[in-house]
């Protein structure tokens, strides 16, 4: 008989698998169902009950989560009001006077105390900001007109006359000076302008210690103005260099006429010694080409 046979037939052991079995099933039984709630020290109206407890404790758990996340919400809320309040703050800084900033105001040219004929009067006036409209005028005034021209220029060709390039050099002077002019006073009008408003008004908000001025937004705003007048300032900055680098062009035009005269001179001054002999009589070629 096998070893399996042999357990089968023992009738004990059997048995006391059959018992193991139903203490089991009786404990599963036992906790599956739910228990009563039992009274506390035999005190009817004062009872435990399991499952309230748990819901109790649950219930617990999550109000306390709901606090934590409050915390945080009121944390967040205290940091984000403690930055607006380092936003607001005044500027203490005891240099705030640097960032001024003030226009070089206009001052009246000194040709008018030399003026004797009127032929400086209206000078000071188109370049120091008052009158720009005056410039054309007031270069006519100063400067030597010239006569009509048209008997003198008219056998003359553009492009090989020096009188006509005499003649342009003038006209472009001419016109380059006054458009410098109305220029110059432009800008000085400007400055004069400036000073007693806008760049005046940025001056002394920077200088404001009042807490109107001196959130970060204000102070930003007071930077983008100086950037703008920043940005004004460099094109009329712009303005001057192109009148300047047009004066230094007219000039270059001017000398470069006198050179080109020149050497069209002894141009033509070699060509007729070529041409027609100049030597004296009885002396060597080499005597000719000493003379220029």
């Amino acid at each position: 008989m096998n070893k399996k046979n042999l357990f089968l037939a023992n009738p004990t052991t059997q048995a006391v698998g059959r018992i193991a079995a139903s203490a089991l099933l009786l404990f599963g039984l036992g906790v599956a169902i739910p228990k009563p709630a039992h009274a506390i020290f035999g005190i009817g109206d004062v009872v435990f009950d399991p499952s309230s407890w748990g819901e109790l404790v649950n219930s617990d758990l999550t109000l306390t989560q709901q606090l934590a996340q409050a915390m945080k919400i009121a944390t967040n809320g205290i940091q984000t009001y403690q930055l607006a309040m380092n936003m607001a703050v005044a500027l203490t800084h005891a240099k705030k006077s640097d960032f001024i900033t003030l226009a070089q105001l206009a001052v009246a040219d000194h040709v008018s105390d030399l003026n004797v004929k009127g032929e400086s009067a209206g000078w000071s006036t188109s370049v120091n900001g008052s009158n720009p409209s005056g410039a054309p005028a007031a270069w006519t005034a100063a400067s030597l007109g010239l006569k009509d021209m048209s008997i003198m220029m008219a056998p003359e060709t553009v492009g090989t006359s020096a009188k006509l390039a005499q003649l342009a050099s003038v006209n472009a002077l001419t016109g380059s000076s006054v458009k410098c002019m109305e220029t110059i006073s432009t800008y000085r009008g400007n400055s004069l302008a400036n000073a007693a408003g806008p760049l005046l008004k940025t001056a002394m908000a920077h200088l404001d210690g009042t807490p109107a001025n001196n959130t970060a937004i204000a102070q930003s705003n007071i930077s983008n103005a100086q950037l703008n007048q920043l940005m004004t300032e460099t094109r009329a900055q712009g303005d001057l260099h192109s009148c300047m680098v047009e004066q230094m062009l007219v000039a270059s035009k001017t000398q470069s006429d006198q050179i080109t005269h020149q050497l069209n001179l002894e141009r033509d001054f070699q060509a007729d010694v070529a041409a027609n002999a100049a030597t004296p009589t009885n002396t060597s070629v080499s005597f000719g080409r000493l003379i220029p």
